[in-house]
């Protein structure tokens, strides 16, 4: 363990130690409810818009792109490069660069180089499933917004002003929402094809009416 300590905190270890304890700082700040995590991508472009697709040709927004920057949120892309560059600088030197104590800083710098290169790899590996996770989670809160007018057929036994939900059409799998009726308004019972009027309090739930193709509701007792 004293030897591991040593490693890190070693000239030719230290700019990589010094980042990833930054990272790690971050990290308890984040958990400790000091500070804000980031979950919104990167806007490589400067359009307002996250996605980096359409980013102009450069260093930047090519390692922008290759790292999914605009897809991922940077600081878990930034953790992922931190623990990689910290590991491999430990090895490398470790194994490559003579005896403890006597250690040369000009071989640790060219190990820098195929350090970088391997990180970066390392990198996009590790946020490749995010990269699908952050996308679904896009996704779902792109059609949670657009649920209004859409037209939806009840799915659970029946829906009334207290309890229900309803099934609207998508590209992908059905989008199940909570539902309401209108106090006063005929209960909608299962199968019945409705129209989303707007959204209850918080968007916990959606009020719904019955569509011109009505199937038939039985009176709200």
């Amino acid at each position: 363990m004293t030897e591991l300590v040593s490693e890190a905190i070693a000239l030719h270890n230290l700019p990589a130690t010094l980042l990833l304890g930054l990272i790690v700082g971050y990290w308890l700040l984040v958990l400790l409810g000091v500070a804000d995590s980031d979950t919104e991508p990167m806007d490589l472009n400067g359009d307002g818009i996250p996605d980096v697709s359409g980013s102009p040709n450069g260093l930047w927004p090519t390692c922008g792109r290759f790292l999914y920057l605009g897809q991922v949120p940077l600081m878990i892309v930034v953790s992922f490069l931190a623990v990689s560059m910290w590991m491999i600088s430990m090895i490398s030197n470790y194994y490559f660069n003579g005896l403890p104590g006597h250690r040369s800083a000009g071989v640790a710098v060219l190990l820098l180089i195929p350090n970088v290169l391997v990180s970066l790899v390392l990198t996009r590996i590790a946020a490749a499933p995010f990269r699908k996770l952050f996308s679904a989670m896009d996704k779902a809160s792109t059609e949670g917004e657009t649920v209004i007018d859409r037209e939806a057929i009840v799915t659970s036994a029946q829906v009334d002003d207290r309890y229900g939900q309803v099934a609207i059409v998508t590209g992908a799998a059905p989008l199940l929402v909570n539902a309401r009726t209108a106090p006063g308004d005929p209960v909608l019972i299962k199968g019945t094809t409705v129209r989303i009027t707007s959204a209850g309090a918080d968007h916990a739930f959606y009020f719904v009416e019955p569509t011109p193709s009505l199937t038939p509701t039985t009176s709200q007792p």
